[in-house]
């Protein structure tokens, strides 16, 4: 884990004080604009939450998280664009600070949407986590035997600063088709395609590639008019080149920052209850997930330093959250008080990857 402790070794003492001032800044920047152009709509946000394992490892360091967040949209007839930024602080390990972003604009009728985004982490001291990338999406919806259903087409670049081996070009076909039935459940199907080629300096001339398929069924049911529940499947099977030629050292940086779909088959199944109380006011959500993934491109730890480069590494994980919403109707109609909670518990055959971990989090989001 030497880039991780190289990272904790980095840690110093942040001023929290600036992130509350960031947050109230936005605010008044957002009300005067608002004032001179209704046609903006903006959110602000700021979350506190308590993470007792953020970088999702064993010997986990705890932290507490501030989250600060500012969006800004506009429609203009059927285009589109806009901005989210969240400012990330690490209570306990500040040294991976950073604003994570996303921005978009589109262009749509009534059936069909051409889009490009662009999102980026750029961190304020450690930069091992940072990137930018940029897609560009089109969709279009028809209707198939009954069944609602649309393609999605997306194709984008991604590039990493420090970790450049992981730069990337990727593209994609989604498909899927949504019908309600009459017993008031709605079925969704999803199958898709991938590709992704990692661009970065490798020692033989052969970029590695990746193929992705993937397949997801989502059965929704209305209990009552205020309860609903949802079971989903979902597959992502790889194949390529030669994994060997593209083994990246995954075992010395976090994947809760960093996460790359090309790099390990996942099959997951989860659950969701939802339940609307108080005229609508108050949404809960109680949920259950287990996974089981299989990594490309990384060996496994048989403990602490011995590293086996022939086994690769494989984890199951099981989770359960909780989230709530409540509207705050006395003081505006675009005031929302969240909270969320998650436990999660992974058993791996590389030791750095055998961990459990829970966090708890209260938040305030403001549109206008």
């Amino acid at each position: 884990m030497a880039a991780t402790e190289k990272t904790l070794g980095k840690q110093r003492q942040h001023n929290r004080h600036a992130g509350f001032g960031l947050l109230a800044t936005m605010m008044f920047v957002l009300i005067l604009t608002q004032s001179a152009s209704a046609q903006w709509s903006f959110r602000a946000a700021a979350n506190a939450s308590y993470d007792d394992n953020p970088l999702a490892v064993a010997q986990a360091t705890s932290s507490n998280v501030w989250d600060f967040e500012f969006g800004v949209d506009r429609s203009i007839k059927r285009f589109g664009f806009g901005y989210t930024a969240n400012y990330i602080h690490y209570g306990q390990l500040s040294s991976i600070d950073a604003v994570v972003g996303n921005g978009y604009g589109s262009l749509s009728n009534d059936i069909s949407t051409i889009g490009i985004m662009v999102d980026h982490r750029t961190s304020i001291n450690e930069k091992l986590y940072d990137y930018v990338g940029i897609t560009s999406v089109a969709s279009h919806r028809f209707k198939l035997i009954g069944f609602i259903s649309s393609a999605q087409l997306t194709g984008g670049l991604y590039q990493f600063p420090v970790l450049t081996e992981r730069d990337r070009g990727s593209g994609s076909l989604l498909f899927n088709a949504a019908r309600s039935l009459p017993t008031r459940t709605t079925v969704i199907l999803g199958l898709g395609i991938g590709y992704t080629v990692y661009t970065g300096a490798f020692e033989t001339d052969q970029q590695p590639a990746v193929v992705r398929q993937t397949a997801s069924l989502r059965i929704a049911q209305s209990l009552t008019p205020s309860t609903g529940l949802a079971v989903q499947g979902y597959m992502r099977r790889l194949s390529g080149n030669s994994p060997s030629m593209y083994t990246i050292q995954e075992d010395s940086i976090s994947y809760a920052l960093l996460d790359d779909p090309s790099l390990y088959s996942i099959a997951t199944i989860s659950t969701e209850l939802t339940q609307v109380l108080f005229n609508y006011a108050l949404t809960v959500k109680l949920g259950a997930f287990h996974s089981k993934r299989d990594y490309l491109t990384q060996g496994s730890y048989l403990d602490e330093s011995v590293y086996d480069e022939d086994e690769q590494r494989s984890d199951t994980q099981n989770s359960m959250w909780l989230s709530a919403t409540y509207a705050l109707q006395a003081l505006g109609p675009d005031i929302d008080l969240k909270l969320n909670a998650q436990w999660s518990d992974n058993e791996s055959n590389s030791y750095w990857y055998s961990y459990a971990g829970s966090y708890l989090s209260l938040g305030l989001q403001y549109n206008f």
